[in-house]
């Protein structure tokens, strides 16, 4: 079999909600990512949202040379569709946008309904049905903050997400940049950590591709 390029290690680091309550262990790091080293391929960390940066800049001295993050950036991507519609709610009230998108309430709905965020919950809260927790507004926040990026892909939420990019692009707001760069602001940390700035114009160059 062809050797992998990285093997996933356990550092400490655990994830809940929007939260790393794990405990870093640069010792255990440091000895896994020897190992991974000494038959050629990178030690990839678990769990690896949420992280502060005097952690991270720790990574590439202790030789873990990845880490897997993904829910965080979901989250701000959510977080950005919220503020979107917060936006075009009072553009609405000033009489700027006629029909506006209902995407808090699709987003929200359809987050809930996947259940994908039973995994992210503590405690009694992973066992709560649907019903439940629509009458708790505090906890579909949550939930909505957590599991909206599930719902990304489904045709009712794509199209409340272009009703409202339509909306604010008519009161001269470009919600699918303000999105992107929203995002963008959380990669930034892990770039800088990893010292991956200018790694796509590598890459590009490496298999061919004119930048």
């Amino acid at each position: 079999m062809p050797t992998p390029t990285f093997i996933v290690g356990q550092t400490g680091t655990l994830l809940k909600m929007t939260e790393n309550v794990g405990t870093f262990n640069s010792k255990n790091a440091q000895e896994l990512a020897s190992i991974a080293k000494q038959y050629g391929v990178g030690l990839k960390e678990h769990n690896g949202d949420y992280i502060d940066d005097h952690i991270l800049l720790q990574h590439l001295p202790l030789g873990i040379t990845a880490t897997n993050v993904a829910p965080q950036f979901g989250t701000e991507e959510t977080r950005a569709y919220i503020e979107l519609a917060k936006v075009e709610e009072e553009l609405a009230q000033d009489g700027l946008i006629e029909h506006k998108s209902n995407i808090e309430y699709v987003l929200t709905l359809q987050a809930i309904k996947s259940e994908r965020w039973r995994k992210w919950m503590v405690g009694d809260q992973r066992e709560l049905q649907i019903e439940d927790i629509l009458e708790q507004k505090e906890l579909t926040d949550q939930i909505l903050d957590i599991a909206g990026h599930y719902a990304f892909n489904l045709e009712e939420v794509k199209a409340e997400i272009q009703t409202l990019f339509h909306n604010l692009q008519q009161c001269n707001i470009d919600g699918e940049r303000f999105v992107i760069n929203r995002i963008k602001r959380s990669l930034n940390q892990y770039v800088e950590c990893f010292n991956l700035e200018g790694s796509t114009t590598k890459i590009m160059k490496e298999i061919g591709v004119e930048v």
